[in-house]
């Protein structure tokens, strides 16, 4: 919209002037406006991946019970980086050592969803209906391994 199309329409100059002036204020205002829900949902969404992958590297074994535990008045994010956070982990590490993984030897394995990745070891240490299973999977790595 310009003043030529508003004084065509049988408006003033001074009253189109106005009015455009008027519009654009009301649109440099919802710009700006939009800007800045725009910045702080983006950094909320940066706060919330960091702390997510300090939370994926704690060995915590639910993350998210970790998460509720934490006093997220207590930190802030600055330039990327999430402060004060470590030091409540290490203090609920401390309290509540149970809710972590100690670093020593898992205490369980799992073997991989793909049966492609079985060696002739792993065949022979399977049972019977691990065997069966297989042979339904896949008869011809089962007759491979079985060989």
């Amino acid at each position: 919209m310009n003043i030529e199309t508003l004084k065509n329409l049988g408006l003033s100059e001074e009253v189109a002037s106005s009015l455009l002036s008027e519009i654009e204020k009301a649109l440099a205002s919802e710009y700006e406006k939009g800007l800045k829900e725009g910045q702080s949902q983006l950094d909320e969404f940066k706060f919330n991946q960091a702390v997510s992958e300090i939370l994926s590297a704690t060995n915590a074994k639910n993350p998210e019970i970790l998460k509720a535990l934490i006093d997220f008045s207590g930190i802030s994010f600055e330039n990327g980086e999430v402060i004060g956070l470590n030091e409540q982990i290490e203090a609920i590490r401390q309290e509540n050592a149970f809710l972590f993984d100690d670093n020593s030897a898992p205490k369980f394995t799992r073997r991989p969803k793909s049966s492609n990745n079985i060696t002739k070891k792993d065949f022979e240490a399977m049972s019977y209906s691990d065997r069966l299973k297989l042979f339904s999977k896949n008869p011809v790595l089962y007759k491979s391994l079985k060989g």
